[in-house]
């Protein structure tokens, strides 16, 4: 229990990573083995933080309003299929509907540990770029056009290192840690093989923090003597 008490702490220091990475790792470390429904809900808890924001840019699209309101009943309409074509390359909306396919990930295979971490870390992971990002789009104008036309843009004035996105995604991060304190997640069982999530979150990093489907999940979860993280590549 006092793992995930650390964690928390860990989450909030690691915001000076512009990066987000140490917060997201951390996250996906204290979110594993928690109760799924908890982990979507947290998802979702996010997730409606932008909602208002998207809906004023797309008004047409419902998607993320029908995912976040009812899961179960989109996904018996919809399965994982997520059709939001209006959302245009390189715009925060794009991130936004990756949280989307992430939290159906989750729910279609909520028995499976790491897709479910991993998929829910996803999901608020893409909101907190998609919400830098919308903030960049306003702060930064001049640079937002040009990565519209695929032009070059300064190192320094990309959303990572854009200040006013800066103080948006450090209040995110601490948005989750505060929810999650509010639930007492250190009162949970906390069961788990710490070997083994360090094994996926390596695998998961390596991948850039894409969401991957249980077959992969299954292969990790087996002794590094039985199956390496090189064999599955090679195959």
């Amino acid at each position: 229990m006092q793992r995930r008490q650390r964690l928390l702490d860990d989450i909030i220091a690691g915001i000076d990573d512009a990066y987000g990475n140490i917060c997201t790792d951390n996250c996906f470390r204290v979110l594993y083995g928690l109760p799924t429904d908890l982990q979507l809900e947290l998802a979702y808890f996010i997730m409606s933080r932008y909602l208002p924001i998207f809906e004023r840019k797309h008004p047409e699209i419902t998607v993320p309003r029908q995912i976040i309101s009812d899961i179960s009943k989109y996904f018996e309409t919809f399965a994982r299929g997520v059709n939001m074509d209006a959302v245009k390359s390189f715009t925060a909306e794009v991130s936004y509907e990756r949280s989307c396919h992430s939290v159906l990930l989750a729910y279609s295979h909520q028995n499976d540990l790491f897709t479910v971490t991993s998929s829910c870390t996803c999901a608020i992971r893409s909101v907190i770029n998609a919400r830098r990002t919308n903030v960049w789009e306003a702060d930064d104008p001049e640079a937002w056009e040009k990565s519209q036309k695929r032009e070059y843009v300064p190192r320094e004035r990309i959303p990572i290192f854009n200040a006013a996105g800066y103080a948006v995604f450090a209040r995110e991060w601490e948005e989750v840690v505060k929810w999650l304190r509010e639930k007492e997640i250190w009162n949970y069982p906390d069961e788990v093989n710490l070997e083994l999530i360090e094994r996926q979150l390596e695998y998961w990093i390596d991948n850039m923090y894409v969401l991957i489907v249980p077959e992969i999940a299954e292969l990790l979860s087996q002794e590094p003597d039985d199956t390496s993280v090189d064999d599955m590549n090679d195959n």
